[in-house]
């Protein structure tokens, strides 16, 4: 009758859409289909992933998704296949050994299984915490061959300028160091039999998670492995560390400790001009962890015993700013050098001072 209510008709076919399925698998595996991670901007942005997923938590489409692949995420893995040879638009039989077959040469198992591949992997990397933010400088490069990065720009004093002549050239720093970039993989494999065993879920469950971890863990491997390598550079040849460029100091974490790195690091000079550098990063093995963040924030000055230092109460280090920072690849364990295979050992003891790149100069 005229005025009657329009009807709406879902079915099995319309339901039961790719989107559904990449849904489905990920709830089948434990992955909150609203998990905080895919909030992140870098995943939003993220291709890998499908529009659904990287769309907001209350966007309709994104609910709709999330409701139906709740509803299919105990489909087995045969039955998975049987839906993607559908989407496909092969020929739906009931033997398994031939859907696995068919859905495995067509694409929507295969984009289901990447999709499901990715968010999980991408969303374990955004999650992993990561202690060199902050305090390692960040840039791109075009390609994989060596680059050089200089100090050009860093300049000396101003000279006086002479009455009608021209303004002398500026001193500038010429120290520059090599580097190139490299690309690191990894991969698994299914094949088959874990389809047919229907041990998708327990493979994915860790695997994809997994490579997201060691992903995150690339970066501070590598950017570790170099304080420990502790290598000359090639400006001077001289280690990194050495009592030449006046930036290392043996004694024991304190709060004396930290004072007389912080002047070692204030003095550092381009030429002959001071930079008056700020320490902005205390890095520590996680044996230091809590002493370091006393030493950094106590109202009262601490010396490590229990009581405060004859010098006075209060602390001036709690009005630096200074973040204390703890991984334990600086520990005893050490890290191996992704790059190299080196294994290095660490140290209970060993303390760091870091500028924040770009201020006062730093780098």
């Amino acid at each position: 009758p005229a005025g009657a209510p329009a009807g709406h008709s879902r079915g099995h076919d319309q339901d039961c859409s790719r989107a559904a399925l990449e849904g489905a698998m990920l709830v089948r595996q434990g992955c909150a289909l609203d998990r905080p991670a895919f909030n992140d901007l870098r995943l939003r942005s993220c291709e890998a992933l499908p529009t659904w997923l990287r769309q907001d938590i209350n966007h309709a489409e994104r609910q709709r998704v999330m409701e139906l692949a709740h509803r299919y995420s105990g489909m087995s893995m045969p039955n998975l296949c049987r839906e993607a040879v559908r989407l496909d638009g092969g020929r739906v039989t009931h033997n398994s050994d031939e859907m696995i077959r068919s859905a495995v040469s067509g694409s929507s198992l295969s984009a289901i299984f990447s999709t499901n591949i990715n968010a999980e992997l991408l969303s374990a990397y955004a999650e992993m915490p990561d202690s060199t933010r902050g305090w390692v400088a960040e840039t791109d490069v075009a390609n994989f061959l060596s680059h050089e990065r200089s100090s050009m720009g860093k300049f000396g004093q101003l000279k006086k300028f002479a009455r009608g002549g021209e303004a002398d050239h500026l001193d500038t720093s010429d120290s520059k160091e090599t580097s190139k970039i490299a690309r690191y993989a990894g991969q698994f494999v299914v094949d088959e039999m874990d389809l047919i065993d229907d041990r998708f879920g327990a493979i994915e469950q860790l695997s994809p998670t997994e490579m997201g971890l060691i992903a995150a863990a690339l970066r501070p491997d590598l950017i570790y492995s170099i304080l420990h390598a502790n290598a000359a550079l090639d400006a001077d040849s001289v280690a990194l560390f050495h009592s030449t460029h006046a930036n290392i100091d043996t004694t024991a974490l304190s709060a004396a400790a930290i004072e007389t790195g912080i002047a070692k690091i204030s003095k550092q000079r381009i030429k002959t001009r001071p930079l008056n550098v700020r320490p902005r990063y205390l890095l520590v093995p996680h044996d230091l962890r809590f002493s370091s963040d006393i030493h950094l924030t106590s109202a009262q000055r601490f010396d490590g015993s229990g009581a405060t230092t004859a010098g006075g109460v209060k602390n001036p280090l709690a009005e630096l700013g200074i973040q204390a920072i703890s991984d334990d690849r600086l520990g005893v364990a050490g890290c191996t050098d992704p790059s190299t295979g080196t294994a290095y050992a660490g140290s209970a003891t060993n303390w760091y001072l870091a500028a924040r790149p770009g201020e006062n100069g730093a780098k």
